[in-house]
This record gives C-alpha cells, sequence and structure tokens, in this order.
C-alpha cells in the first residue's frame, strides 16, 4: 500500500443516486464547426511537410538533440506517406490514404520493422496534438497511445485545460478515475476538433454515448456493463470545477435518465415502415414498463424496435408480420452480427434472448388475453 495524502480516495464512478443529483434534460449534440478552430501551432492543414516537421519539434520544445530528431522524423514519416494520396490537406489524404476508418494502426504502415511502426505511431500522434489531422473516433480509438492527455495539454497551451488537468489531480478520485477523465476529456476534444471551451454538457454527453455505441469506452471490455459510458469521471469533475453551468445535471447519469421519454417516442425514433407491428410493439413495452425501470426499458426499446425489427425491415421490407421466414430470420442474424462502424457485435446472445423472450411473452399473453395479443 502507498502512502496515504489525507484524502479520501473516491471513485466517481460509482455516482450519487440519480435523485440527490440536478436532472435537467439535456440534448447529446455534436459540437458545431467551431469558427476559430484550435491550431497551437498555426494553421498548418496545407503546410509544407518541412514546416510541420518544424512545428513539431518546436511544440515540444524538447532539449535532448536525439529526442529532436526522432520528434522530426517520425512526423516526416507519416507526412511522406501521407503525401503519396490525393488531397489539398493533409485530412484530406488522411483519409484518402483509408486511415481514418475503424481497424486501422498507423502502427502497420511499418509492417514487421519494430521501429518503423513506433515511427509511424509517434509522427500520427503529433499531427493529432497539433491539430493537423483531426481522426474520427474509431480511428483514434484504433490504436492505443499512451500519455496521451500530457502530450495533448502540453502542445495546447490552453490555460481552460490547464485548469481542468489542476481539477483532476486535486479531485478525490481514484489515480484510474483521474486518468480516464484526462483521456476522454482529450480524446473528445481530438476528435471534435475544438477547444475545451467548446466542451459543453451536451458534446460530453454525445461523445459519452458515441463511445457506448461503438463499445469504444475506455476500460469498458476490462471493467463490464456497469462502466459501458465514457466521461464519467471526466463529467463530475467537470461539474465540480465549474467548466459545466450550475444548472447541468452533476453526474453523467443523471444526464442518461433525464428527460424520461414515452414509450412512443421510443419506438418512433426507429421510424418503422409497418404500422401494425409498430403498435404492437408500443402496446408491448407499455405492458413490460412495468416491471421495468427507466433505463432497462430504453434498452429494450433500442433492441426490439431498433436491432430487431428495423433491421428486419432493411432485409425484407415486405415483412407482414412477425412470422419470419427461415431465410428472412438468418439474414437478419448475419445482419445485426456487425457494428455500424465493422466491429464485431460483442452482445448477439443478449439481444437473441430479449427477441425470444418477445415472441414467448405473446404466445403467453395470448392465451390469457387472446382479443388483444392473439393477433
Amino acid at each position: 500500500m502507498g502512502p496515504t495524502t489525507g484524502r479520501i480516495q473516491r471513485n466517481p464512478l460509482r455516482e450519487a443516486p440519480a435523485d440527490r443529483v440536478n436532472t435537467k434534460v439535456i440534448q447529446p449534440a455534436p459540437p458545431p464547426e467551431p469558427e476559430n478552430p484550435p491550431r497551437p501551432a498555426g494553421d498548418l492543414s496545407r503546410a509544407s511537410l518541412a514546416k510541420v516537421a518544424d512545428a513539431a519539434v518546436t511544440a515540444w520544445n524538447d532539449e535532448a538533440l536525439e529526442r529532436r530528431r526522432l520528434r522530426r522524423l517520425s512526423t516526416v514519416t507519416i507526412l511522406e506517406h501521407l503525401a503519396r494520396f490525393p488531397g489539398t490537406t493533409w485530412q484530406q489524404r488522411w483519409v484518402a490514404a483509408g486511415l481514418d476508418e475503424y481497424g486501422t494502426n498507423p502502427g502497420d504502415l511499418g509492417g514487421e520493422d519494430k521501429k518503423l511502426r513506433k515511427l509511424f505511431i509517434s509522427g500520427t500522434r503529433h499531427l493529432f496534438c497539433l491539430r493537423v489531422i483531426r481522426p474520427s473516433l474509431d480511428a483514434f480509438r484504433g490504436h492505443t497511445y499512451p500519455n496521451y492527455a500530457l502530450d495533448f495539454r502540453l502542445v495546447a497551451k490552453d490555460p481552460l485545460l490547464d485548469k481542468f488537468h489542476a481539477a483532476v489531480e486535486a479531485s478525490d478520485a481514484t489515480p484510474a478515475a483521474r486518468r480516464t477523465a484526462l483521456f476522454d476529456v482529450a480524446c473528445a476534444l481530438t476528435v471534435f476538433g475544438i477547444s475545451l471551451a467548446d466542451l459543453t454538457p451536451e458534446v460530453l454527453l454525445h461523445y459519452s454515448l458515441e463511445s457506448r455505441r461503438k463499445q469504444l469506452t475506455r476500460g469498458a471490455t476490462k471493467r463490464g456493463q456497469e462502466y459501458n459510458y465514457a466521461a464519467i469521471a471526466a463529467w463530475h469533475i467537470l461539474y465540480e470545477s465549474g467548466h459545466f453551468p450550475p444548472s447541468a445535471p452533476h453526474v453523467l447519469r443523471a444526464a442518461l435518465v433525464g428527460g424520461q421519454k414515452s414509450v412512443e417516442e421510443l419506438v418512433d425514433r426507429q421510424q418503422l415502415r409497418n404500422t401494425n407491428v409498430r403498435n404492437l410493439l408500443v402496446d408491448y413495452l407499455r405492458r413490460r414498463a412495468a416491471d421495468l425501470d427507466h433505463s432497462s426499458l430504453r434498452q429494450l426499446a433500442r433492441v426490439l424496435p431498433g436491432t430487431f425489427w428495423s433491421n428486419v425491415e432493411k432485409v425484407n421490407p415486405d415483412q407482414a408480420d412477425l412470422r419470419l421466414s427461415e431465410e428472412t430470420y438468418q439474414q437478419w442474424k448475419e445482419t445485426i452480427s456487425v457494428l455500424p462502424g465493422g466491429r464485431p457485435r460483442l452482445d448477439m446472445d443478449g439481444v437473441l434472448l430479449k427477441v425470444r423472450t418477445f415472441y414467448l411473452d405473446l404466445q403467453s399473453w395470448a392465451v390469457a388475453e387472446p382479443e388483444r395479443w392473439a393477433a
């Protein structure tokens, strides 16, 4: 056990009950394109290879000549690769090179050469911090960049970001929660192309939901379902430090459960074609709502109208009822086995269980109330 500091180490991941926090409704929203995007070393989007490499060396202000040499070399290495692809900006070349997709790792450009792989990764990291490249969330999470938040802050020279780092350090969060908070904020600022001043509760909620939807939440696969939402610790510290307004929910969970939507709203998000099935799903979810908390109801509403029936309609637009042919069923299973970003779905068993329970419930209820459920 390490030395104590007199502070009680508390993990913000273990949040206060929702009825003890401000539950003002906010809606997740990506940030608008900033009028003056952050450019810590100036606008390098169309700069020459040499100018970007110079900026990388200057931004970190390394005293050691070997570090300066490696920083320049790694930046040149990735830029020389990008220069082979069409585009008038480095961002356009990055996309044209196929590096903005899920599953891409800049290190793979180096093949089996470990030194070359490291150069590609380091150079990419420099371009992210300098805001030369704005990666998608999928691309950024395609590789782990250790201590990225610290490098990002060093280059950004943003007083608000400095204040946030100080707030994280002064918080009573566990070391792991602090690291995660710093990472989530740096990640959000990087992929959205914004400064901390533009990181509103609406934007961070959008980041959290997108990370969960794409199964890219940091540490989620290690910690299990309880921690599937990103930015839990970051939200708490941003609120406590005064970055978020007092009217914002005190914790992320309150933002997630705030503004409970009706069953009709939950179903109609999917814009289903088949009115009869849509009405049946509304009736079914209303019946189940009596036994579920709102979070569980929302999850069920994502699966049945969304993962299940909206994809059935994509596979077979003329599907008239719940009697699926074996061909339609198998095509549906194949369709949902892969997430929109290309990742394999990890919760297939959970989806199938909810769908089977849906059918079994209807069969059971039809016996007791045939006039309502037998059709």
